[in-house]
């Protein structure tokens, strides 16, 4: 189903910048059924996902959401990896899938290159995309469970005021319907916020594209709803 503008939903349809699919049932097990083996998540993508931005690397979306996890489910040892680097988009990642998160034998890879596949030609992306989807289920040991995370710019807000998605993501979106894979618009959830005059843009993220504390908190706030649904 079509991703749809936050501000027009009552509270109760409010989750709707995320779409549930096939869901994390791998990591769900084993978070919920925790043994003596850590649940590894790794974070696979560009500069925001490595915590550009923040006054302090405990204040990216990735440190937040792995103190989160910590105290969801204080019996499961997460282990949580840095697969991020600054300036890379997916087709990068395609060819440094293995090496960089795939012998990590992760539970659960939360793949971020939306704003860095920005301008590529969307067959490139596509192929991309799936080259990482095709090498983390067949050739990851740990059948990893996967989850595709949208960020976005500030110059984006004029497509989330029309109800869109921008096109990389919308890319990234046919490869996760065709896989059956969750993913979090967290630029939706945070556009929204943005568009009803809750954070400035410059609140956001000062240089437009990485987030401040504040813009990371919201990318967070759209993350625990997602998993607190799942």
């Amino acid at each position: 189903p079509a991703l749809v503008c936050l501000a027009s939903l009552p509270a109760a349809h409010a989750a709707e910048f995320f779409q549930l699919r096939d869901g994390l049932p791998n990591f769900f097990k084993k978070v919920t059924t925790p043994g003596e083996e850590p649940v590894r998540v790794s974070f696979f993508g560009g500069s925001i996902t490595a915590g550009a931005g923040a006054s302090d690397p405990k204040y990216c979306y990735r440190s937040l959401l792995t103190d989160w996890m910590k105290k969801q489910y204080p019996k499961a040892k997460i282990q949580p990896f840095n697969a991020a680097i600054g300036g890379t988009g997916s087709w990068l990642g395609a060819y440094r899938c293995w090496e960089d998160v795939g012998y990590q034998r992760p539970d659960l890879v939360i793949v971020e290159f939306a704003v860095n596949d920005g301008g590529t030609p969307e067959n490139e992306v596509l192929a991309s995309m799936e080259g990482i989807v095709r090498k983390l289920r067949e050739r990851t040991p740990s059948k990893p469970d996967i989850l595709f995370v949208y960020t976005m710019t500030t110059g984006q807000l004029e497509e989330f005021k029309r109800g869109e998605l921008p096109a990389t993501s919308r890319f990234h979106e046919k490869i996760a319907e065709h896989y059956g894979i969750p993913s979090v618009a967290m630029s939706r959830y945070a556009g929204d916020q943005i568009i009803s005059g809750k954070v400035t843009p410059e609140q956001f993220a000062k240089d437009g594209v990485h987030p401040t504390d504040a813009g990371y908190a919201l990318y967070l706030d759209a993350l625990k709803a997602y998993f607190e649904k799942a």
